[in-house]
């Protein structure tokens, strides 16, 4: 759980198996927690799957990119295996139009482009 600012925190499940979805998704409600939808290639034992849901007054998104071909690839760094810049279609099917965006830069200058 990581808490932006002072005042709100946020929930992001990296494991497939482990998240309960809606047990999950109603304890974060329930408690006021954002989730954290994470856009990311699909396909792979590591994937998690795309779930677009709205647990608190926040929305975040995190662009981990879709470059399928360095995803699982050992010995890479973040910024070869996080190098990806989105078309501004995939960004408006991932909802990212809205205002208030704040960007995770780990592939400078291409995460903010």
């Amino acid at each position: 759980m990581v808490t932006i600012g002072h005042k709100v925190k946020v929930a992001e499940g990296h494991n497939p198996e482990v998240c309960d979805r809606e047990r999950t998704i109603g304890f974060l409600r329930d408690n006021q927690l954002a989730f954290v939808c994470v856009d990311e290639p699909q396909g792979f034992k590591s994937s998690v799957p795309p779930v677009v849901e709205a647990t608190s007054d926040i929305g975040v998104v995190r662009f981990h990119g879709r470059n399928a071909a360095t995803w699982e690839q050992k010995g890479l760094a973040v910024q070869e295996r996080f190098n990806y810049l989105y078309s501004d279609e995939e960004l408006k099917g991932v909802g990212a139009q809205g205002q208030g965006a704040r960007w995770q830069d780990y592939t400078a200058p291409r995460a903010v482009q």
